[in-house]
């Protein structure tokens, strides 16, 4: 977990991947993504948000590469939050429904969904569908601050304290890596009332730190590489750990079928032996104060015999 934190921290930081001069500057990309913005907002007649504030010196907590820029998160998105759909509205069939319950491991879950009927396709803002590739921010609750993306191929509806961020000319995946290092951030801002609770205004005024588009893309790839090792690393932890676990069943096996049972076990996974050099240890000793480490040589004088000549 803090390798993960680790990797996301040096992304949004400017230090995980290099920095290509040749790249568009990110203060030129904002005077683009500005001018897409509003055609956006024309094309769809959305109602503006409210103006920005002014960054400040305090509120930047660190300095950015050259070609970077501190903006608002408000500058560089469209942010839409949810339609207060009515418990009574649920079916058992029709459109999916994301709620804040539905966002788990980075994604839309599809386990326990609810149900709108078809027909609020018609009667309701197109900007409360969830389609393919959007990415989700829980509003609400001890899971504040918490993404996801839907990556399934359907479309769904948007429920209140659910938001949607619409990242324009910006990569989505480089908009949630920050993202993800404000989740903390998030829960102790929004947990001043008694449910925790983040404002669109608090999503928007959050200070981006924008990249050129073609280093987001670099960052993005690196940073998928990095937390698949991780992933690798976590599955090698549990197996270790599993590991260890059949060690300290060799050394109190009851009888020899359990104690083939799991020495079988543990050669078959020797590999992960020296990520066990404590328990391997332990289980060497044991193994062999138990009689279980070498084999027995019916020649050798037993050991009734060798306690007699001690006693002498």
């Amino acid at each position: 977990a803090k390798l993960r934190d680790l990797v996301l921290q040096l992304a949004v930081r400017g230090t995980l991947v290099h920095q290509d001069p040749n790249d568009e500057p990110a203060s030129k990309l904002l005077e683009r993504i500005k001018a897409e913005k509003i055609n956006r907002i024309r094309e769809r007649d959305l109602r503006e948000a409210e103006a920005l504030q002014e960054i400040t010196d305090d509120e930047c907590p660190y300095a950015l590469p050259r070609n970077w820029q501190w903006t608002r998160l408000g500058e560089i998105q469209i942010f839409t939050n949810g339609f207060a759909f009515q418990s009574k509205d649920y079916e058992n069939s029709g459109v999916g429904l994301v709620r804040i319950g539905d966002i788990q491991n980075g994604e839309v879950a599809l386990s326990d969904m609810k149900f709108i009927n078809p027909s609020f396709l018609k009667s309701i803002d197109p900007k409360f569908q969830v389609r393919p590739g959007d990415l989700l921010i829980a509003m609400s609750g001890a899971t504040t601050g918490k993404l996801g993306f839907n990556r399934t191929d359907e479309t769904f509806f948007l429920n209140q304290r659910v938001g949607k961020i619409e990242a324009v000319t910006v990569a989505p995946k480089f908009a949630a890596n920050y993202l993800a290092t404000k989740i903390q951030e998030n829960l102790r801002i929004s947990s001043g009332s008694a449910i925790p609770n983040l404002s669109t205004e608090q999503i928007n005024q959050t200070i981006f730190p924008l990249p050129p588009l073609a280093e987001q893309r670099r960052i993005v790839a690196k940073v998928e590489e990095l937390l698949a090792l991780c992933d690798e690393l976590a599955a090698r932890q549990t197996a270790a750990r599993e590991h260890r676990t059949r060690l300290v069943h060799l050394t109190t096996a009851k009888d020899e079928s359990a104690f083939k049972r799991h020495s079988v076990f543990c050669l078959k996974h020797s590999e992960l032996l020296f990520d066990s050099v404590p328990a391997l240890r332990q289980a060497i000793l044991s193994l062999a104060v138990q009689g279980r480490l070498v084999q027995q040589d019916p020649n050798d004088e037993p050991a009734s015999e060798l306690i007699a000549r001690v006693r002498k």
